[in-house]
């Protein structure tokens, strides 16, 4: 057999790998990445369908099926992702704690980091930067700690983000080497557009909220939202002036943080 990831697909390689594979009788098998993402390939392969597709959860089998209608759901089948089996056996706890004492942020304080992505991938970070802190400002939390994770690949100049977090009124930390999965497991909430570290967040069973505004985005289908989305394990924000409310939603005791857990849980 011929396995494939769904990285592959979206590069274009799994599709021809799968047709000249078939011909001679080779069972191969689609191993989702990241869901939504190999979408366009999904809907160009026609009829062209691996043996087995391996997804993460029910939520993207039933997303599979959708952008595989021609494919037999039997053989589209609940694996989890390979490579977050380790949050599995991850001291979550003691993680958070390591992670706070090295970065002196207070166990009780309320650690909350934006994740930012590649600017040339259309995300507008400093935008969602200075929104969010406009909120954050607005909430006026009790012992707020905040973090900026920018993308190794982010070549914007230091500066520009240095300006839009001098308006920040609360505690600002720096993530210096510390890195962004410890970053991750240490956060009580963490924001993002559409990172890979919003889906590692579900898996870490840790808050998120992705934030894509229309502006930039347009109004996204169900198939473009991020998994944590769909999945109802994220809150989607898709205009800024509902930011605060989902900040407040998440940091607090209410039906909405209890539901996001309880999909965390159940799904990732």
């Amino acid at each position: 057999a011929v396995a494939v990831t769904e990285f592959s697909a979206g590069t274009g390689n799994a599709l021809p790998i799968t047709f000249t594979e078939e011909s001679y009788g080779t069972p191969v098998v689609w191993i989702e990445d990241y869901p939504g993402q190999p979408s366009v390939s999904w809907q160009d392969s026609r009829k062209i369908n691996p043996t087995y597709l391996c997804v993460m959860n029910e939520t993207t089998k039933n997303l599979a099926m959708k952008l595989k209608p021609t494919m037999d759901p039997n053989r589209i089948v609940i694996t989890g992702h390979p490579d977050f089996d380790k949050y599995a056996t991850i001291d979550k706890e003691n993680t958070r704690k390591e992670v706070r004492k090295k970065l002196h942020i207070d166990p009780e304080a309320i650690f909350i980091v934006f994740s930012g992505q590649v600017p040339t991938e259309g995300i507008p970070n400093k935008e969602i930067l200075q929104n969010l802190l406009s909120s954050l400002n607005e909430l006026n939390i009790s012992k707020l700690a905040f973090m900026f994770s920018k993308h190794p690949r982010d070549r914007t100049p230091d500066e520009d983000y240095l300006k839009i977090l001098e308006n920040f009124q609360g505690t600002i930390f720096h993530q210096e080497n510390t890195s962004s999965e410890d970053i991750g497991l240490a956060c009580d909430l963490l924001i993002n557009a559409r990172s890979t570290e919003g889906l590692k967040s579900a898996y870490r069973h840790i808050p998120s909220i992705h934030v894509l505004p229309e502006e930039t985005f347009g109004k996204l289908q169900e198939k473009d939202l991020p998994l944590p989305i769909i999945a109802g394990a994220s809150i989607g924000v898709f205009h800024y002036e509902d930011l605060s409310k989902a900040i407040q939603d998440l940091i607090t005791p209410t039906n909405i943080a209890q539901a996001q857990r309880e999909k965390m849980e159940q799904l990732f």
